[in-house]
């Protein structure tokens, strides 16, 4: 082959070359723009899923005030003067008793006497509490809360309990539960007395000559009552 043509065909693959680079950078910048194209995708994708759950956050948040506020319509009232003078009278009804507490505590008076002062306005409060109570109630109907302060009313719906008197053999069981508690508990107290005849394992025998377990007794907490002598 003479030089001439091998100079020709060294330029010819150059030339190929050249095409084959070009081709590739083209390829290459081609398959760029197109991750470039699919993560824009996947970011718009992303951003609008986040602009949809802020807007629905936004949406839960307004609703959840507007329920507040329809709630705790009867809180947000401007207080009147009657409804201050009570407010007052509780600030000053604490003072009372904090300063009747350190009184007894300090020896100025008897525990006795002021227990049964205490007691006397503890049943004058409930009975007020109870003839204003049904009154409170049906304010409450309609809505979930009555809200002052730190604090708030909720209605409660009475509770549902089945009612057996009309099933006469769970009221025979109940009166044979009831028959054998009477027995068992006189037992007891016979054992006090010294006329129960007692086993060990805690038993003892009954007037038909049965054994039987006993029962224990349970004591509850002490407390004071008040009544009318």
């Amino acid at each position: 082959m003479s030089n001439n043509k091998l100079i020709s065909y060294f330029n010819y693959l150059s030339e190929c070359e050249q095409i084959i680079l070009e081709s590739d950078n083209k390829l290459n910048k081609h398959n760029k723009m197109k991750q470039n194209t699919e993560l824009q995708a996947q970011e718009e994708t992303l951003l609008d899923a986040f602009i949809s759950r802020l807007s629905e956050g936004v949406n839960n948040e307004v609703n959840k005030h507007n329920k507040m506020k329809k709630n705790t319509e009867l809180q947000t009232h401007k207080v009147s003067s009657k409804e201050e003078q009570l407010i007052t009278r509780k600030r000053t009804a604490k003072m009372f008793l904090d300063d009747i507490e350190r009184q007894v505590k300090n020896g100025h008076i008897p525990s006795t006497f002021v227990a049964l002062q205490l007691k006397q306005m503890d049943r004058m409060f409930k009975e007020t509490l109870s003839k204003i109570e049904d009154l409170a109630k049906d304010e409450l109907v309609g809505t979930d809360c009555y809200i002052y302060g730190d604090h708030k009313l909720t209605y409660k719906q009475g509770s549902r309990t089945a009612d057996f008197s009309e099933c006469e053999q769970i009221v025979l069981m109940e009166k044979g539960v009831k028959a054998m508690k009477a027995e068992r508990k006189a037992a007891l107290e016979g054992v006090e007395k010294g006329i129960t005849q007692t086993l060990e394992g805690h038993k003892f025998i009954d007037s038909h000559g049965e054994i039987k377990d006993l029962p224990k007794w349970k004591y509850n907490k002490s407390s004071i009552v008040l009544t009318k002598v």
